[in-house]
């Protein structure tokens, strides 16, 4: 998705979920986002495997 050389400064992902919030993942290493104090619920996350930011849960209703 973004071909780098192996020598360049670590590429960043900005992904915009949902309106007014702004994710940015660091490519080189599985990343996993959670809600702010709710640790143990990761909602999405980057799979370096496959080369893209995957939806890891279903919104939880509060």
């Amino acid at each position: 998705m973004l071909p780098r050389p192996a020598d360049a400064h670590p590429t960043e992902l900005r992904v915009w979920p949902v309106p007014g919030v702004l994710a940015i993942f660091r490519l080189a290493k599985p990343v996993v986002m959670t809600a702010e104090g709710d640790r143990g619920y990761p909602v999405l996350g980057f799979d370096p495997a496959a080369n893209r930011v995957v939806l890891l849960a279903e919104p939880r209703d509060r």
